[in-house]
């Protein structure tokens, strides 16, 4: 993820300006895509208990299975953003706290 970053952008995100452009980038992209997985899984939830109260359990198993399919794929994305996130904030904050300490 960050070769491609640094090969688009040609700069590195983890520094300056780009620190907090790649921040806003990354908080938005995770938190997205987390609500949007749980609101897929949340559709998926309800017609499978649909599908089990009205048809039986054997109809309902191919639903619940793509709702764990889901989570399992969203989940390795969501924890690599928020780990490239936390990065990210703590450079944020050791810059901005580098040019507070040189003003004074």
């Amino acid at each position: 993820m960050f070769a491609w970053i640094g090969g688009v952008t040609l700069t590195n995100p983890f520094e300056n300006q780009s620190a907090k452009i790649s921040l806003a980038y990354y908080a938005i992209s995770v938190s997205l895509t987390a609500i949007l997985t749980c609101m897929i899984c949340g559709r998926l939830v309800y017609y499978g208990m649909l599908m089990k109260k009205v048809l039986g359990g054997e109809h309902a198993a191919p639903y619940f299975s793509t709702v764990m399919l889901v989570v399992e794929s969203m989940l390795p994305y969501s924890l690599a953003g928020i780990t490239l996130w936390d990065r990210l904030w703590q450079e944020v904050r050791r810059h901005s706290l580098s040019c507070l300490c040189s003003v004074s």
